[in-house]
């Protein structure tokens, strides 16, 4: 992005964590960092038109209306016929802002 204030180009980090696999059992998962939250797969996996066109955008690109990541803990894994799960603890500002709150975003997952 270019700032035209002081015309001068950003870069903002949306993905940067460590992911530690096979923890619990085979499909768990351990994710500390900047960590893509769970809804931002599922949409990828159903709408692979991400862009920054008005027109093939998703509606929370379009609005920025959700957070794609976060800075935070996430576990998950599988759980036999049930489907897969991920529970999340972020900061709640998402990647864009600063922290500027004491309170945290709790995130459960699930998918069948």
């Amino acid at each position: 992005n270019r700032n035209p204030v002081n015309e001068r180009w950003t870069l903002q980090l949306e993905r940067a964590y460590l992911d530690f696999d096979g923890v619990g059992s085979e499909d768990g998962f351990i994710q500390y960092g900047l960590i893509p939250l769970a809804w931002i797969d599922l949409l990828e996996e159903y709408w692979p038109y991400r862009s920054s066109s008005q027109f093939s955008a998703s509606f929370s690109d379009r609005y920025g209306y959700l957070n794609r990541s976060d800075l935070g803990l996430k576990v998950g894994g599988s759980a036999q016929e049930w489907g897969e799960w991920s529970l999340a603890i972020v900061n709640g500002e998402g990647v864009a802002s600063d922290e500027t709150g004491s309170k945290k975003d709790i995130e459960l997952f699930l998918q069948s």
